[in-house]
């Protein structure tokens, strides 16, 4: 029953979400079929609402975003963005070096459909190149900073449901990143060495300040996310104070993202106050069926599905989690990430793709070789060291 519950409610979340695109509602309705195989769920919502507020971890994620969205926003409105743009795109000596490393490096700005900011500039750098390959390697690019830039929102996510440390996920996949970047350079450029030039004024990267010492806070000092952003974009936002109620604006039109990620809790809390995923654990002992294929295809679907990171980590972790523990955090994580890259769904291969005139389904299947060697890594490294 536990299961039929659980089931029940994820399919009825996929199936909304691509037929209404609309992932907010998707959870709504998933949360409430999956409250009608428990009513205890509908007499003590009350409990549940309370023990979701009142959580450490939730107002501890909800600080961070609004954080890193404050952050991005001061960037955009105030130049900064850009300067850094023009910055990065000077310091790369050749045209493969500029199409491959310009997206990586501006991936450490967080923005939804990122990929489209980045995808004139790598025209712009190859003018006669094939747009299915430019279109793909600033796709491809763009997000390898996502497997382990503690600043992005579903690491944070993934951290606070796991009640692990966002240094410790962080610094446990940035062997992944590195080897998605590799995978994608040779894949795409062959076995030739990236080319850099000198850069005259260092001042052009100080707008990136922010972001990489809210990094180095996290990393190196240990520093929970919420307070290294608070740290950073309390002083930044002193420097661009004339840009600070305009960029607070822009954060609040983002209210729906922040009703996604209160679901996302409640859903988990209802798996956690009525014992849901270990009952859901001892139906799947019971039927025989092998961890791993839940481990794999539940974050891989909600990826693809949602095209959302944080989205298909807040709808399969919690589920993993209440049946496995923390062995399968980081196989979670890193299949979520896959599921989103290979979403027809995804924002940014959507934009980038009509950006370029070149079809979906095609720059998908460009990504396919380093994608696969880089979870064929991460299934090896994290069941090494774990």
């Amino acid at each position: 029953m536990a299961t039929l519950s659980v089931v029940t409610a994820l399919l009825t979340i996929v199936f909304i979400q691509r037929v209404l695109k609309n992932l907010l509602t998707a959870l709504i309705m998933g949360i409430l079929i999956l409250a009608s195989f428990h009513p205890d769920v509908f007499r003590e919502i009350h409990k549940v609402l309370i023990e979701t507020g009142l959580s450490p971890s939730y107002q501890k994620l909800m600080v961070a975003v609004f954080l890193i969205y404050l952050l991005t926003s001061l960037m955009e409105s105030s130049g900064d963005s850009s300067k850094f743009s023009e910055g990065a795109r000077k310091l790369f000596g050749s045209k493969e070096t500029a199409t491959s490393l310009t997206p990586m490096l501006i991936g450490l700005m967080p923005m939804p459909g990122g990929a489209l900011f980045t995808a004139p500039m790598v025209k712009s750098m190859d003018e006669k190149g094939d747009p299915l390959i430019l279109t793909a390697k600033n796709y491809w690019f763009r997000h390898t900073i996502e497997f382990f830039w503690p600043i992005y929102p579903a690491i944070i996510l993934t951290s606070e449901l796991s009640k692990m440390s966002v240094s410790e996920i962080s610094i446990k996949l940035l062997p992944v990143f590195l080897v998605s970047v590799l995978s994608g350079w040779f894949f795409f450029n062959g076995p030739s060495l990236p080319k850099f030039s000198k850069v005259s004024d260092l001042k052009t990267f100080l707008p990136i300040l922010p972001i990489l010492s809210t990094g180095v806070l996290i990393l190196v000092f240990k520093l929970e996310s919420w307070f290294a952003l608070l740290i950073n974009v309390s002083i930044y936002s002193v420097f661009r104070s004339k840009y600070f109620l305009r960029s607070i604006l822009n954060v609040l039109k983002r209210w729906q993202t922040f009703m996604i990620l209160t679901f996302v809790y409640i859903f988990k809390v209802i798996l956690e106050i009525y014992n849901i995923g270990d009952d859901v654990a001892s139906e799947i002992i019971a039927w025989g069926i092998p961890i791993w294929v839940l481990v794999v295809f539940l974050p891989l679907v909600a990826g693809m599905s949602t095209g959302i990171t944080q989205g298909a980590v807040g709808i399969s972790l919690p589920v993993i989690l209440g049946i496995t523990g923390k062995a399968f955090v980081y196989h979670t994580y890193i299949f979520a990430v896959a599921g989103v890259l290979l979403s027809p769904v995804h924002l940014c291969v959507i934009l980038t793709s009509d950006f370029f005139n070149v079809d979906v389904f095609s720059v998908l299947k460009k990504i396919l070789i380093p994608l696969t060697l880089t979870v064929a890594f991460s299934v090896i490294w994290f069941f090494m060291i774990t």
